[in-house]
């Protein structure tokens, strides 16, 4: 399940890029650009993952109990607390095997229709909040808002009719109550009439992801220093369906924000810091997007609200874009940003 993407340095820039000096000792590749940027290959970064879903065995047509208050950490190991920060806890019934569901998430290719119902089980009831709970019975789980009986849900939940070799089930605990994002944990389950578990636990075990992540091998991209009406722009990924970090194609609309984060590690050391960006960075810049290209003067400053000023030659910079609706958490686009002069 591990998708891998090597970005070549030697494809097309753009025709008014020169090189650009750098002060490391084994200088990176660098090119400066104006400050309209155009998005490509050779400026991103690399990045693979492997995300898997250890199933555990309860027994089916049942009242099922789901349990979350050992939850300490999300995926991403991220510290949490289970009675506050997970508000929506859903039920998913794919159409495909637990393999597949692994593999699609990872690859962040999973879509609606894998699902055996538009939209997963879930509680509390919409509009409702769990009031602290950290445990939930499946009959008190609602489709869409609408409770269920009791034959509906042993008939969702018969391996006889749903054998594991072409569906699986998998519980999500998310924060936030719109349905479908904010997924801070998963545990998949497997369903088997002689067991006498009728218990799934979360804990911070239940979803296990690796990655590997490369800054150093990019190219890195030039601009001028202190200028805050930078630019970015992907179209011609999007045109030419050229890869993204996670290995699918740039599709239009995806991108919905762009961040800018200043930091005092190296790229080599963000590197085994990759899932901690938005926290470790010195200065943190956001913004979000409704169509490229994208102007870096609408980024603010996560804590302090303050406007993007420009970059200097101070640590690193890098700038992300991040897909919101999609699964894998990585950004489908980084570079490393460095002062240079036309």
């Amino acid at each position: 399940m591990t998708n891998r993407i090597v970005i070549s340095a030697v494809l097309s820039l753009p025709l008014f890029a020169v090189a650009c000096g750098s002060k490391d000792s084994t200088p990176q590749p660098s090119m400066c650009y104006s400050a309209n940027l155009v998005a490509n290959e050779a400026n991103n970064y690399q990045f693979s993952s492997t995300i898997t879903l250890p199933p555990v065995t309860v027994k089916s047509m049942t009242n099922l109990q789901f349990q979350w208050g050992d939850v300490t950490h999300d995926f991403l190991k991220h510290q949490l607390n289970a009675a506050s920060d997970l508000n929506l806890i859903s039920t998913m019934m794919f159409l495909i095997p637990l393999s597949e569901v692994e593999k699609k998430l990872n690859d962040d290719s999973l879509v609606q229709g894998d699902l055996y119902t538009s939209v997963p089980a879930s509680w509390p009831a919409p509009g409702g909040t769990t009031g602290g709970m950290t445990s939930a019975m499946l009959y008190d789980f609602q489709l869409n808002g609408t409770p269920l009986t009791t034959d509906e849900y042993n008939h969702y939940f018969d391996p006889a009719s749903f054998p594991a070799s072409s569906y699986s089930y998998v519980l999500a605990a998310a924060t936030g109550t719109e349905l479908g994002k904010g997924y801070r944990m998963l545990q998949s389950f497997n369903l088997d009439p002689a067991s006498s578990n009728t218990t799934v636990k979360l804990t911070d075990d239940s979803t296990k992801m690796t990655f590997s992540v490369n800054l150093h091998s990019l190219t890195i991209t030039g601009v001028p220093a202190g200028t805050a009406g930078l630019s970015i722009d992907w179209t011609d990924m999007v045109t030419r369906m050229a890869k993204n970090a996670v290995g699918t194609t740039f599709k239009d609309a995806y991108i919905t924000s762009a961040v800018v984060g200043h930091y005092k590690e190296t790229p080599a050391e963000l590197e085994t810091k990759f899932l901690d960006l938005d926290r470790i960075a010195m200065e943190y810049y956001r913004a979000d997007i409704d169509a490229p290209p994208f102007n870096f003067t609408t980024l603010k400053e996560e804590k302090t609200g303050a406007d993007f000023p420009g970059i200097n030659d101070q640590g690193t910079w890098l700038v992300g874009l991040i897909c919101g609706n999609c699964r894998n958490p990585a950004p489908w686009y980084m570079t490393i940003l460095k002062p240079c002069t036309m």
